[in-house]
């Protein structure tokens, strides 16, 4: 967001426990990342392989990808 970016999508699995942690870390760090963060932050669920959202096509400036597979076993 420093960058100069008008706007900002993040994408994580679409699962509302996850995408909760997700805006909980963007909001943990609005005050890194300017005052009107919530403005030019957009917090989506994506699963790979799926379609893309029509919000998320177009020209990007920069895009950051990451994969990470993990599972978690609750007993």
């Amino acid at each position: 967001m420093h960058l100069g970016c008008r706007l900002s999508h993040v994408t994580d699995y679409p699962s509302e426990h996850v995408l909760n942690a997700v805006r909980a870390n963007v909001t943990a760090n609005e005050s890194l990342l300017g005052p009107d963060l919530a403005h030019r932050c957009k917090v989506e669920g994506h699963l790979w392989g799926s379609e893309v959202d029509p919000s998320l096509q177009g020209q990007f400036d920069m895009a950051l990808v990451r994969g990470l597979w993990h599972a978690c076993l609750i007993l």
